[in-house]
């Protein structure tokens, strides 16, 4: 995510790589990548949608 350089960008790149992560429980280091913190609020918001209880 560093070598992109709008948030927009990683937050896009953040939601579509969620979905291909090894070990999710650490996925709070790609969230600290983003710069705003809307951008945190909706990639995780975005998760949340996608997690199958």
């Amino acid at each position: 995510m560093d070598i992109l350089s709008f948030d927009f960008s990683k937050l896009q790149f953040a939601k579509l790589a969620f979905t291909r992560v090894v070990d999710p429980e650490n996925y709070y280091l790609v969230r600290e990548g983003l710069v705003f913190s809307s951008s945190k609020r909706e990639v995780n918001a975005d998760i949340n949608s996608q997690l199958v209880y």
